[in-house]
């Protein structure tokens, strides 16, 4: 590695012999996303992509020419508006102003297809390919400061981004792979401003990017708001002392003060499209009209339809990230340590509030969905809670949570290989749809099919090698880092 680079990381607070494997497991994460891409005509992209190039190019924030191509839409006036939170467009707004700059983009040239996948690539590339492999080198670097453990940091940056559904949403310009990754960068930068209250280390920084990352956040999916407030909350109780007082109200001052500045260009979206900075595009649903009522469609939650978020065959948790019962139980285990309490409260509350909310929304299955993709945001911080929780595992157990969470590498792998958006006429997308058309190499979401129409899973060969050769790297690097001693906050 580069010294300039090892200087320039350890300028930013990361250890200089760490470096190499910050850069590794970003390239990992980045390349397992980036080799695929995801249905470039669903409802959901359409609408967003719709609006990002209607803002760059006409400055609109209707989809009136991207209508026919979607039912993800809400009609004010006669007028059709995308009817999701507008913060993955606002995200690929530069991409989309760069691309259509050379390469305009309507309506029509989307429905003829030729350069349309081309720009949901660049999209998603840009928003949540990026952001999702960037949020796992956060992660990695946070566990790794927390525990002094590199094996702690590999498992739950690589558990996040690749034993969850995390993965398959990070090669589509849905919403919830990027929701995912700033709700976890979040609690990352404001722990860390927490913890450097009375060090003498600056405190305004991380908790700017924090609140940057919380408001962002919700911009991209409201249902961020939520998890917020439980990140602020256990955050702040865990930190808060008499003389950690006033400094902790100062960070959430300046946090709060950056959220609002993320969020202001969502105000004033609503305000254009829908009259007022408070009305969201789900109170004018032209399909969907069940969102209308309750918050966005959620009203009081079902136990049986939580019931089959956890472990019904068609969106049961477990299936989809058996990683989460690995973190669940890690968890136990490792209550007993105080340092690993905060973290793992954190990751219950916010997987628990994403079940409350998923189980009373009107339209809880997702429509073409494979597994539970509205808890997705949850899903980063099960790495969070196995990372912490390492440390305090024995062997034997550490050797069943690695083999529990290669099973939820191979689920999404084969997931997302074969498709993220399986329709709701299968009771059971990985047993009737996902399996039987990955082991007979019908791989139709890799870039190889959507560039040259190859099938087979010979086309998996170039990631496996890409796997196996960073992997060997990574390897290599955790054993240098862990024959350097660092120093633990």
């Amino acid at each position: 590695m580069n010294s300039g680079w090892r200087s320039g990381f350890a300028r930013i607070g990361a250890p200089a012999p760490l470096a190499a494997l910050m850069l590794l497991v970003f390239a990992l994460l980045g390349a397992s996303y980036g080799y695929f891409l995801q249905n470039e005509y669903s409802y959901n992209v359409v609408c967003r992509a719709g609006l990002s190039a209607n803002m760059v190019q006409h400055g609109r924030v209707d989809i009136d020419d991207y209508a026919h191509l979607t039912q993800d839409l809400s009609i004010r006036d006669g007028v059709y508006y995308c009817d999701k939170a507008p913060g993955m467009s606002f995200l690929g707004a530069p991409t989309a102003f760069l691309f259509t700059a050379v390469l305009p983009i309507e309506g029509a040239t989307a429905e003829e297809g030729g350069r349309w996948p081309l720009f949901l690539d660049l999209l998603t590339l840009t928003t949540s390919v990026f952001w999702s492999a960037f949020a796992g080198v956060v992660l990695f670097s946070y566990l790794h400061a927390r525990t002094g453990n590199v094996g702690a940091a590999l498992v739950g940056a690589l558990a996040y981004g690749l034993a969850t559904p995390v993965f398959g949403w990070a090669t589509s310009f849905f919403s919830h792979a990027a929701a995912a990754a700033f709700l976890i960068m979040a609690f990352v930068a404001l722990d860390t401003a927490a913890r450097r209250i009375g060090t003498g280390k600056r405190v305004a920084w991380p908790a700017a990017a924090g609140g940057l990352a919380l408001g962002t956040s919700v911009s991209v999916e409201y249902t961020s708001a939520i998890a917020a407030l439980i990140i602020g909350a256990v955050i702040g109780l865990s930190h808060l002392k008499r003389e950690t007082f006033v400094p902790l109200v100062r960070m959430f001052l300046i946090a709060v003060g950056a959220a609002v500045v993320a969020i202001i260009p969502t105000l004033i979206y609503h305000n254009a499209a829908f009259g007022s900075p408070f009305t969201t595009g789900y109170g004018f649903a032209a399909v969907y009209e069940e969102t209308r009522s309750g918050l966005f469609g959620v009203t009081w939650p079902d136990a049986a339809i939580i019931g089959e978020l956890i472990a019904g065959a068609r969106r049961g948790l477990i299936w989809y990230a058996p990683a989460a019962v690995a973190a669940i139980v890690a968890g136990v285990i490792a209550w007993r340590r105080a340092e690993t309490r905060p973290a793992l409260i954190v990751s219950g509350l916010i997987l628990a509030a994403f079940l409350f909310i998923n189980g009373g929304f009107a339209y809880w299955l997702g429509g073409s969905s494979t597994g539970p993709r509205y808890l997705t945001p949850a899903l980063a911080f099960i790495g969070l809670a196995l990372g912490m929780s390492w440390p305090a595992l024995g062997p034997l157990a550490r050797r069943v949570i690695l083999a529990v969470v290669a099973v939820g590498v191979f689920i999404n792998l084969a997931s997302v290989a074969v498709d993220m958006t399986v329709t709701e006429e299968f009771a059971s997308p990985l047993t009737d749809r996902v399996f039987p058309l990955f082991f007979q190499g019908v791989l139709h979401q890799t870039m190889i099919y959507k560039a040259l129409k190859l099938d087979g899973l010979v086309t998996l060969l170039p990631l496996l090698l890409i796997w196996a050769g960073l992997g060997w790297l990574i390897l290599r690097e955790a054993r240098k880092a862990e024959a350097t001693p660092q120093k633990r906050p």
